[in-house]
């Protein structure tokens, strides 16, 4: 010690009380044998003397600050940044300064007790995302199950009242509910989340409803004003209605493709011989209506007889088919000969009831 520094201690113990100086040796004591809990103790015990003794805090702190750098084992260390961060926040009201020292204690070694105080600052400060962090890594920390039932139950009562989160306060009280079944709180909690549940949900149909609604109005006044548009300037679907001329684009011949547009030869000589048909057909009609056919007379023929006489016509009957069959090929040319799709249908033929009448 120097004599300049010697002279101003001096100076400084005849202007303390006699309490202080003797408060002072005590505190020195327990610092040279790094007996910290002691020394803390005993600032605790004297505090009376911090209205007469400035900086009376500080000096503990950077007693123990002093200790922490001269510590070997990481515990230890963790353990006096706990004691500095506790005297931040409990005897100088530094917020800041302490949650600094609790989360230089957590990194240290995991320190239970400067998460849960950490845990209170963030609280206060209604901090909650970083509460619920803290309540996590205690959760990871802590090695016995009525320990983990009670954080889980926290955790259940910080998202249901502090976050509003119903849902993911259910999860948590739910597993707290199960782990502990006499646990009154975790029950009345758990009820206390269904119950917001339900109520969320009732309120959450009407509001549906209305969102739904406010879409579809939004869809419409986004929506072309098609109905609008004058009749006159919409398209004619179905111009033969209308009495105006199609909008259906004119089928060209350049339109037409070639394998269609090429008609086969013999189609084209085979037409002049097709167009005939249907005058030879008439003529020979014409001539059956003038002269009965044969078959016409055996009708009557039949029709004036008794039954005996009709079975003694009946071969003759039966021959005239024959007849007209044998007329038919000279009534009508090889050339104009009737597909079989334009021959007369049955339907087509005399009925009984156009048989000439009986005289």
């Amino acid at each position: 010690m120097t004599k300049t520094s010697w002279q101003e201690e001096l100076r400084r113990l005849r202007k303390e009380p006699r309490e202080v100086r003797r408060f002072h040796k005590i505190a020195d004591r327990y610092l040279e044998r790094n007996q910290w809990r002691e020394l803390i103790d005993h600032y605790r015990e004297n505090s009376g003397l911090s209205q007469k003794v400035p900086g009376y805090w500080e000096e503990l702190v950077d007693a123990l600050e002093r200790l922490g750098d001269k510590a070997e084992e990481s515990e230890e260390k963790a353990r006096l940044k706990l004691a500095v961060g506790q005297i931040y926040d409990e005897q100088l009201q530094d917020q800041p300064r302490a949650l600094d020292a609790y989360q230089e204690s957590i990194q240290l070694g995991n320190n239970l007790e400067a998460i849960r105080q950490a845990r209170e600052i963030h609280r206060d400060q209604r901090d909650f995302e970083e509460v619920l962090r803290l309540y996590q890594l205690e959760l990871e920390a802590v090695p016995n199950r009525e320990d983990q039932q009670v954080i889980l139950r926290e955790i259940g009562r910080t998202l249901l009242q502090d976050m509003h989160n119903p849902k993911a306060a259910e999860l948590r009280l739910k597993l707290a509910a199960d782990l502990d079944e006499e646990d009154e709180v975790a029950h009345i909690l758990l009820e206390q989340a269904v119950a917001e549940l339900e109520a969320e949900k009732q309120q959450a149909i009407p509001a549906f409803d209305l969102q739904a609604a406010s879409t579809a109005m939004e869809r419409a006044e986004g929506t072309p004003q098609a109905m609008e548009i004058p009749p006159e300037q919409l398209p004619d679907l179905v111009p033969e209605m209308a009495g105006e001329p199609s909008i259906l684009p004119e089928v060209t011949a350049e339109a037409i493709p070639e394998e269609v547009a090429a008609v086969p030869e013999e189609a084209a000589a085979v037409a002049p011989e097709a167009e005939a048909i249907p005058e030879e057909v008439a003529a020979v009609a014409a001539e059956a209506e003038e002269e009965p056919p044969a078959a016409v007379a055996v009708t009557e023929r039949l029709a004036a007889v008794s039954v005996e006489e009709a079975a003694a016509v009946a071969p003759e009957a039966e021959a005239i088919p024959e007849e007209v069959a044998a007329v038919a090929p000279e009534a009508v040319p090889e050339e104009a000969a009737v597909p079989e799709e334009a021959a007369v249908p049955e339907e087509a033929a005399v009925p009984e009831e156009a048989a000439v009448p009986e005289e």
